[in-house]
């Protein structure tokens, strides 16, 4: 309902920045809210802006966050793309890949000294 997310995203703030170990609570906290979104955004900029802090923070303490990444893709044992960002965070879209029907698997190959 109104308000819920940007409770939900001040609640997760506290959870983080209170030192919260459950981090099964904190994954359901920041699905549900990428499932509130409509169209892409929340309902109003107050809401947007406590849900992005609320990330930000999120964000910080997830594998990779100091050195950034630097691995290679492949789809169904065939390289996509070699990725070197330095953002611990990032996102990729294979458009131009060609799927088979039924299963198919995505390769992520680490190619650091840490866990992503």
């Amino acid at each position: 309902g109104y308000g819920n997310v940007e409770a939900s995203a001040w609640a997760l703030q506290a959870l983080i920045r209170g030192g919260s170990t459950n981090q099964v609570l904190k994954d359901q906290i920041v699905a549900w809210l990428l499932a509130e979104r409509k169209g892409g955004m929340w309902r109003q900029t107050r809401e947007t802006a406590a849900v992005l802090y609320a990330f930000t923070e999120f964000s910080k303490a997830l594998p990779g966050s100091a050195k950034g990444i630097k691995a290679n893709t492949s789809l169904n044992g065939t390289p996509l793309e070699k990725i070197n960002v330095s953002s611990p965070h990032f996102v990729r879209r294979f458009t131009q890949t060609k799927f088979n029907e039924g299963d198919n698997s995505l390769g992520l190959e680490n190619l650091l000294d840490q866990t992503l």
